[in-house]
């Protein structure tokens, strides 16, 4: 029952990407014409800046977008089982649950892991013991994104990434976000939850009950999600958020160019002249030494 509504998700995510003409002439997406006929399925999707991946069940990763000027749509050889698309980076775990990182940061921690994401300049993954490690761009304390890279200990189910702060689901359901909090963004609720979505200065996430529920700033109220009991994944972009039931999908807060109007809405949308996506300021990533 959920393939169409995945089919759905992955328009909605390359309609947030903001590619320029010349990035489409010189980066241009994979052949999606071949997609009906393909024997193997699509299980995972990242965006990333400027950049998206996306992976099949095989273990075959495609990395494609935006100028690749740093190699983060060079895909290493080997099968995978999850993928993060960050800033100018992407990380992915093979299938015997080594990481590995390429782009413009290649560090990566040695050990097994089951989830990965990677926002602009800071990655974390879960461990197979549940545990979470974060690596990236640690800021000084003027900053006030010092604990960016310093998770909170414990065992987790499940986690996203924000521009300055992250969320991540406890074994117990129970949610804890950290970072940056200038907007509220990491105040998370209290209660069970089945999945999170970390905006830029926002979150999202799914009660055990399917309802939906958001924190955070709310300049183009990305904090004011619709009602309903029937949501199962939600994801958060800069100020807007979308989600999905079996069959629906709901978006909103900012609409500019039609980005909260629904897949079967969007080619009516008015259409909108393309903006360069805009780097976030402050130093590049550095590796850990």
């Amino acid at each position: 029952m959920a393939k169409p509504l995945l089919a759905a998700l992955t328009l909605t995510a390359l309609l947030l990407l903001g590619l320029t003409a010349a990035d489409a002439q010189t980066n241009p997406q994979p052949d999606n014409t071949q997609i009906a006929a393909a024997a193997d399925k699509y299980i995972a999707l990242s965006a990333g800046h400027s950049h998206t991946c996306r992976l099949r069940d095989t273990g075959a990763l495609t990395c494609w977008g935006g100028r690749n000027a740093h190699g983060e749509n060079a895909v290493p050889e080997g099968k995978f089982t999850a993928v993060g698309a960050g800033g100018s980076h992407t990380c992915a775990i093979h299938d015997n649950g080594a990481l590995q990182c390429w782009g413009a940061t290649t560090y990566a921690p040695d050990g097994h892991f089951i989830q990965i994401s990677a926002a602009w300049r800071h990655t974390c993954a879960i461990r197979d013991n549940g545990a979470l490690q974060c690596w990236g761009y640690t800021a000084d304390a003027t900053d006030s994104i010092l604990a960016r890279t310093d998770p909170p200990t414990g065992q987790f189910t499940a986690l996203s990434l924000g521009v300055g702060h992250s969320c991540a689901i406890r074994s117990d359901a129970s949610l804890h976000c950290w970072g940056l909090n200038n907007y509220g963004q990491t105040d998370a609720p209290s209660g069970a939850f089945t999945a999170i979505a970390a905006g830029a200065n926002h979150s999202c996430a799914i009660r055990d009950n399917g309802q939906l529920v958001c924190w955070g700033g709310d300049t183009d109220g990305q904090t004011i999600p619709p009602p309903g009991n029937d949501y199962i994944v939600v994801a958060a972009g800069a100020n807007h958020s979308c989600a999905a039931g079996e069959r629906n999908i709901a978006c909103w807060g900012n609409s500019w160019g039609g980005i909260v109007a629904s897949p079967a809405d969007a080619a009516q949308a008015p259409s909108q002249p393309a903006q360069e996506p805009q780097e976030p300021s402050g130093p590049p990533p550095e590796e850990p030494q």
